[in-house]
């Protein structure tokens, strides 16, 4: 038998101590949202930097792609938070909202083109 199973099939107190690395519901979900916003920004930066690398041959107007990945990050954010796509077990995938995520993500286009129409 093993060191941390006793014979009456509890476990030993060894290992029933608490991690040093604990999180809270909130604060996991406030570090996906950081993630989300991250890699938004990212593919939004690449993305308009390969375009213009292809069509246009130069790294032109780079900063302003930065800024329209910022907007369309912290709005992507604000629409999943609001419809619960940051929740704990939507995190760890015990519910299904592909399609709330889906539907985010077309809010977020609709209100970017808004946003710019607007300008």
């Amino acid at each position: 038998m093993s060191d941390s199973v006793k014979f009456n099939g509890k476990i030993s107190p060894i290992y029933q101590t608490a991690s040093p690395l604990r999180f809270s519901d909130h604060a996991v979900s406030f570090l996906v949202a950081t993630l989300d916003v991250i890699s938004i920004t990212f593919a939004s930066v690449v993305a308009s930097v390969s375009y213009n690398l292809f069509a246009n041959h130069s790294l032109a107007f780079a900063d302003q792609y930065f800024g329209l990945g910022v907007v369309a990050a912290v709005l992507f954010v604000f629409v999943a938070k609001s419809w619960g796509l940051y929740g704990f077990s939507t995190l760890l995938g015990f519910d299904h909202r592909f399609g709330r995520l889906v539907v985010s993500w077309l809010l977020v286009i609709l209100l970017l083109v808004l946003f710019l129409f607007l300008l």
